[in-house]
């Protein structure tokens, strides 16, 4: 679908209903090869790590801390949500020539969400935004996504989306959703930004890693956008946030259907809803 101009509120509307957005490029073709250029270094010394990563401090000390949070991305980030702070917030690359997903390869083909007791049908509560920095075809390991969410049934042949793009492909998709890596056929390793926000008033235990916790340490308070994704308002009200630009935006229509044989299919899912089941009894019981 073409893109056009959305504002914040209908980006929050179309996230919260069929999950997954696609963005006009945040990165011009400059910005794309500065980035690729300074992270080579790292990768390089890392190809033998079957999924690699540049971490925020990394980030931060390359000079790439800057670009990556720039007016466009900020835009992107607070037309998601208004309160965004970071959980993930990384480059990384999957290995080639492997004939599984990199994630939950073992159950479902990869299929999974991730179901938090403070999910919301009615507003994305917690969003990732990738961006390629590599070419992601068919066989690259592309992102897939399809329309059902933790609360639902994942069923065969249900239609889903296969993203694929050129380097500055940017879109966000709403983790209540499921989604998988697919396998990365290719002989070339896929490289994307990835960015994961969730609501400020949720508390947050991935910014206590150590990654997180240097990346404060080298950042100067003041600049309140970056306070809020960097945690600093967790536990009070933060300042109110400007309003960002109406964004150039399309919605991502399903491409293909999932195929995975109906037994293998149902057993993990009726487990994991017994699962939930379970942890939300224990949930109701502590707050009784």
């Amino acid at each position: 679908m073409p893109l056009t101009e959305h504002s914040a509120q209908s980006i929050q509307r179309i996230l919260a209903r069929s999950g997954i957005i696609q963005f006009d490029d945040v990165f011009t073709r400059e910005q794309l090869e500065l980035i690729n250029r300074t992270v080579d270094p790292l990768f390089s010394s890392r190809q033998l790590e079957y999924r690699s990563y540049v971490h925020p401090d990394e980030l931060v000390s390359i000079n790439l801390w800057s670009v990556i949070f720039s007016e466009q991305m900020r835009d992107v980030l607070f037309s998601i949500m208004p309160d965004p702070v970071l959980y993930h917030c990384h480059i990384y690359e999957i290995a080639g020539t492997n004939g599984e997903p990199h994630i939950f390869g073992e159950r479902l083909s990869g299929w999974h969400c991730d179901v938090s007791e403070n999910d919301n049908a009615k507003e994305p509560t917690h969003v990732s935004v990738f961006v390629y920095l590599s070419d992601v075809g068919p066989t690259n390991g592309p992102f897939e996504f399809a329309q059902s969410t933790g609360h639902q049934w994942l069923s065969h042949k249900a239609p889903y989306v296969s993203v694929r793009g050129k380097p500055g492909t940017t879109f966000a998709w709403n983790r209540r959703f499921f989604h998988r890596a697919a396998p990365n056929l290719a002989d070339v390793r896929r490289r994307i930004l990835k960015l994961s926000i969730q609501k400020n008033q949720f508390p947050s235990t991935h910014l206590a890693n150590k990654h997180f916790g240097q990346t404060l340490q080298s950042i100067e308070p003041g600049d309140h956008e970056i306070d809020l994704l960097l945690g600093r308002y967790q536990g009070k009200r933060p300042p109110t946030a400007r309003a960002p630009a109406h964004l150039a935006v399309a919605q991502i229509e399903p491409n293909a259907q999932i195929v995975i044989p109906i037994l293998p299919l149902l057993l993990p899912q009726i487990k994991s809803r017994l699962s939930a089941l379970g942890q939300r009894a224990g949930i109701y019981r502590r707050k009784q």
